[in-house]
């Protein structure tokens, strides 16, 4: 009996290979320079369409707190933080990300005296993400990356039109668990639409 399993990078980066008709790999552990170039294809767009931030990658009410110095450290993985409107933190403090660190743009300093209530954006590595994502990134990527190799853009498999489809059930997808987390967790739901209204999305 088969067991069906998700999509994995070592699956995805065989997808991409295929399109510009070279041999899968069977594992990614020292690749060759087709499976390094198709890897860092498919991770750089997993970061571009991660970075628009979606359900499954935006959390809200998340606590960040001031060391010693009163600096508070943003990790690589989080791509967009901004006040949670719950909180109610917005009229005394204007975030950005500068240098790994949260700034304060309305007292012009890195220095923080109590913790802040974020929404983030957060990078998730490729085996966390919504098969649905996969999809999407997988088909996005490949099309890319026969692009880029020569003699391989005739050679595409998915086509556009490919890609729209796996976008809309993306989308799809984002909705209905959208919906049911707002449902659930009604201080989420203002916090996100407001966030969305704002431009974070």
């Amino acid at each position: 009996m088969t067991i069906l399993t998700p999509t994995t990078e070592l699956d995805a980066v065989n997808v991409m290979l295929r399109q510009i008709g070279t041999s899968p790999a069977t594992s990614l552990d020292a690749p060759s320079i087709d499976v390094e170039q198709a890897l860092d294809t498919l991770r750089k767009i997993s970061i571009s369409v991660q970075s628009i931030g979606w359900d499954f990658n935006t959390e809200a009410d998340y606590a960040m707190m001031p060391d010693t110095d009163g600096h508070i450290a943003v990790p690589p993985s989080l791509v967009e933080v901004r006040l949670d409107p719950v909180a109610r933190q917005g009229w005394k403090y204007n975030i950005v990300t500068r240098s790994g660190k949260l700034y304060d743009r309305q007292s012009h300093s890195f220095t923080f005296t109590e913790t802040l209530y974020t929404i983030v954006v957060i990078l998730l590595d490729f085996p966390d993400l919504p098969q649905v994502a996969r999809d999407y990134i997988t088909i996005r990527a490949a099309r890319m990356f026969a692009d880029g190799v020569e003699g391989a853009q005739d050679a595409h498999q998915f086509s556009a039109q490919d890609e729209l489809v796996a976008y809309a059930a993306l989308q799809h997808v984002e909705a209905i668990v959208s919906e049911a987390s707002f449902a659930n967790n009604p201080d989420m739901a203002w916090s996100l639409n407001r966030y969305a209204y704002d431009g974070g999305f």
